[in-house]
């Protein structure tokens, strides 16, 4: 978990992150970086209604540091696979 955490460190800029996410956990947490530079992550939440998505980003902003209202999902809503873009100074 430390690399996840070490991408935002001094970092000003937005950056775009590749995740699999893993619902219905029973904890959340970073799994692994996959080879193709996919972050594999474990949500407690259920994939139904938006729940995971909520989780997910309150998770990642806890870890990272960035507020959850600078941390977008910004394509595959309703999927394993997402794109989230954490943007520190918005």
């Amino acid at each position: 978990m430390n690399d996840f955490k070490n991408l935002f460190s001094g970092n000003k800029e937005p950056l775009i992150l590749s995740v699999k996410i893993k619902t219905s956990a029973g904890e959340n947490k970073i799994i692994e970086k996959r080879e193709d530079g996919t972050w594999k992550i474990a949500i407690k939440a259920p994939r139904e209604n938006g729940k995971a998505n909520l989780e997910l980003i309150q998770f990642l902003s806890k870890i990272s540091g960035i507020k959850k209202e600078n941390i977008e999902i910004i394509s595959g809503n309703s999927q394993e696979y997402k794109k989230i873009v954490f943007n520190p100074n918005k």
